[in-house]
């Protein structure tokens, strides 16, 4: 390893929206040129030789050549990461180990923080769907608060979601769920259970499998 070929990686890194294909080492090397680069200043016991001013001047390339090279890595991991967690499609390569870890372990986190910003988006639309039927019931028939509640609990409940693909345009509606819907074509979203059945029968999305 050195410093050529670590700008050689740079550059394809750059110009490639693929990971480039790097030895399982990758970063342990990286490690080893650097320690010697620092072992070899060391040696150099007069400050005023040009040989340490060359040998500090690398170490600070290799540095910023290597920050480079994780931040674009790092951003094709995320975006693969992203993919999967939402049950797409990702067939990325040339992961180095610790790599490897650091994408399964944003896959999970994008998973667990996705189920909790949906769990609250459908715990507001049952709380108002609630709230409505509470007054509704109250006003004409009378019934107490608490069986309003029990009742609208349990017809919220029915009210499942769907991961779906949008393949056709479609013109913006209101859903079942209360909320306003504008997809386009490739949007990737989830849609009330009602809803997606008509829509895949009229071949306007289709259901994505989660993982």
């Amino acid at each position: 390893m050195d410093l050529e070929r670590l700008r050689e990686i740079q550059n394809e890194e750059r110009s490639s929206e693929k990971l480039k294909i790097v030895e399982p080492n990758f970063y342990e090397e990286i490690g080893e040129y650097v320690s010697k680069l620092r072992k070899k200043l060391e040696e150099i016991g007069d400050y005023d030789d040009a040989e340490r001013d060359i040998l500090e001047d690398e170490i600070r390339s290799v540095r910023r050549v290597v920050e480079d090279i994780f931040k674009l890595r790092l951003k094709k991991i995320i975006r693969s990461a992203n993919f999967r967690a939402n049950g797409l499609e990702s067939d990325i390569e040339g992961l180095t180990p610790e790599e490897e870890e650091l994408y399964e372990e944003i896959v999970t986190a994008i998973s667990k923080a996705r189920k909790r910003m949906l769990a609250c988006l459908l715990g507001r639309v049952e709380e108002e769907k609630k709230i409505y039927r509470m007054d509704e019931k109250d006003e004409e028939a009378g019934t107490s608060s608490e069986d309003s509640e029990n009742e609208s609990e349990e017809v919220s409940e029915e009210k499942d979601y769907i991961l779906v693909k949008v393949v056709k345009e479609i013109p913006p509606f209101v859903g079942v769920d209360g909320r306003s819907y504008s997809l386009n074509k490739e949007d990737v979203v989830m849609l009330p259970k009602e809803h997606v059945e008509l829509l895949v029968q009229r071949n306007v999305v289709v259901p994505v499998k989660m993982r």
